[in-house]
């Protein structure tokens, strides 16, 4: 989890040091002591006008901060906090006018006394919704402050809120009270273990947004497949043109785009791309049959959509999902879009079969107005204020092997997965149906297989399963290649679907979390999360395009279903790269954390 903690009267004991020093000048100035026991030493504890205890605070604090020591047992619970896992930021009201270097002086206090820490802000300590927003923007988790403003504007925001006790805060009720960093620990354990099964709000919008988005995309990538295919009377040619044309401005789109994304708001330009592809389903319901003679608009549309849309998604959803709740998000999603897949297809391909393309549209179109409402619960985080540098990131790059590695996975996986395997895994269902029911059954029963497969992934999977898992699906993919080389019919199509559906799925969640978790490592996740997402862009669609051209070149043009097999080696040899860089990225982790 995201720790959040406050340093004065939370890990420095500024108020003991502080009443000490004012005692010690009551003694110079009056020597009167303390004539009210019953309020704050800087409100009339002692016997000194409002000018006097304000010029003496002034003049003195930044020498009084050199004298402060942790409160007893912060150090040990702090550094047992570090490395039980969990990322600390020192979230501090020092830079509010009273230090002439309030960062350097902390990081130098923290030093001295071996206090670790991830991350150390410093906001304005007078402003009591700073810290508020800066935990939003850094998805704290919880956040350990003395001040009751704070902690009530804290405690409105999905960040938990602990007031470490102090005098001046005993009013404050409806707030979590802590006494020490004993009893601090003790709830960040018990609240870790009792909300580990829990996803934020952040995770739950995006899950929303992604079920809402596979509705679209059942429509969009089978069903307008099938609906090409069968005005075209059964020429891929359209389709692999519709592709091409597709992911090359999407590719352009994303370089275009990537300054916006980077500086400015990248869930507008996210609602933006969502108009779009509602704006192109409208298209598609307006033209209906003679959409094949606008293919070229139609590719430019869907590839404008995807730039504005998919890239800054990836983003969004780096920036939003912790690493620590990153598997389970993972999880829930899946279920959540496979469930989608098992109920959808059938109903649409109902729908289809009785009504038509266009009548689905409408239906399809009412789901992208959906999506764009719910854009506006997204919450835009990370904005940068420098420009996007591609070059310094490439220098970056060509020194490492990982994100080399990275990217090649992202290359192979826009030939397979993402990319030509999944239109033709479309092809062989649509070349077996007779109507779009039964395209949309079977559709519909492939996605069962996934999701009974990905139940017992997520029920047994561990990490030391993770090369025989990978072994076993390969092999399978394997023969049902193998089965489809020899003879394509209803069996070897059904076999090859499976294996798609089931193995190069385990394959996909295997592989996937790398990439995510490597952007949230410096200096990808602050400095350059953008270009880090724009190269990956970069290499998956240049894979998708080369998928697409192999395809347009081997079927489109010669009209020959028997080339087939020549794009088949293609992907079985992108599908072992996938693999065997991913098992290089797992070795180079274990040596590296030998």
């Amino acid at each position: 989890m995201k720790i959040g903690i406050d340093i004065d009267n939370v890990i420095s004991n500024f108020d003991y040091t502080l009443l000490n020093e004012y005692i010690n000048h009551d003694k110079e100035l009056r020597n009167t002591g303390i004539i009210n026991k019953n309020v704050y030493f800087r409100n009339g504890m002692f016997d000194w006008s409002e000018e006097e205890e304000k010029d003496f605070y002034t003049k003195n604090i930044e020498k009084f901060a050199e004298k402060f020591k942790p409160i007893n047992d912060s150090v040990h619970y702090i550094n047992q906090l570090k490395q039980d896992g969990h990322e600390i930021y020192i979230i501090t009201g020092r830079n509010n006018g009273e230090y002439s270097n309030p960062y350097q002086m902390t990081v130098d206090w923290l030093e001295k006394y071996n206090i670790p820490y991830d991350k150390l802000i410093l906001t304005n300590a007078y402003n009591s919704k700073e810290k508020a927003d800066i935990c939003i923007d850094n998805k704290i988790d919880i956040m350990i402050d003395d001040s009751s403003r704070i902690c009530k504007e804290v405690d409105k925001t999905e960040t938990k809120a602990l007031i470490m006790d102090t005098p001046y805060n005993k009013n404050t009720n409806n707030i979590t009270r802590v006494y020490n960093w004993e009893e601090i620990y003790k709830y960040i354990s018990n609240f870790q273990n009792k909300n580990k099964n829990k996803l934020s709000c952040a995770a739950k919008v995006l899950i929303c947004d992604q079920a809402i988005g596979k509705i679209i995309s059942i429509f969009l990538d089978t069903f307008l497949a099938a609906y090409f295919y069968k005005i075209s009377e059964q020429n891929i040619l359209y389709l692999s043109i519709y592709n091409i044309i597709g992911w090359l401005f999407a590719t352009i789109g994303a370089f275009l785009v990537v300054n916006i994304i980077k500086c400015k708001d990248k869930v507008k330009l996210y609602r933006f791309g969502t108009f779009i592809k509602a704006l192109y389903i409208f298209m598609i319901m307006i033209l209906g049959e003679k959409i094949i003679n606008y293919v070229y608009i139609i590719g430019i549309m869907y590839g404008i959509s995807t730039a504005t849309t998919g890239f800054p998604y990836n983003m969004i959803e780096s920036e939003n999902i912790s690493n620590n709740e990153r598997s389970r998000y993972i999880g829930f999603a899946s279920v959540a879009t496979e469930i989608i897949s098992l109920i959808v297809p059938i109903f649409l391909g109902a729908y289809i079969t009785f009504e038509s393309y266009q009548v689905a549209a409408i239906l399809i179109f009412v789901f992208s107005i959906l999506k764009l409402i719910l854009s506006f619960k997204i919450k835009n985080t990370n904005i940068q204020n420098s420009k996007v540098n591609l070059k310094e990131f490439y220098k970056i790059f060509s020194k490492d092997s990982t994100l080399k590695k990275l990217y090649a996975i992202e290359f192979f996986k826009g030939i397979n997965r993402y990319g030509v395997m999944s239109l033709v895994v479309s092809l062989l269902i649509i070349y077996q149906s007779t109507n779009e029911f039964e395209l949309g059954s079977w559709t519909s029963l492939f996605s069962l297989f996934t999701i009974i497969s990905m139940f017992l992934f997520g029920k047994f999977y561990k990490n030391n399963h993770k090369r025989k898992l990978m072994s076993y699906s390969l092999i399978a993919i394997l023969i049902s290649f193998l089965l489809i080389f020899y003879k394509i019919n209803l069996i070897t199509v059904i076999l090859y679907d499976i294996s798609y559906y089931i193995f190069m799925n385990i394959i996909l969640k295997v592989t996937e979390v790398n990439l995510f978790d490597y952007s949230n490592k410096e200096p990808f996740k602050t400095k350059f999360n953008t270009e880090y997402f724009t190269f990956r862009e970069l290499f998956l669609n240049i894979g998708r395009i080369l998928g697409y051209m192999t395809l347009l070149f081997l079927v489109g043009f010669t009209q020959n279903l028997g080339n087939l097999n020549i794009l088949f080696v293609l992907i079985i040899c992108s599908i072992i790269c996938t693999i065997y860089l991913n098992l290089k990225i797992d070795f180079q982790n274990k040596e590296n954390k030998i």
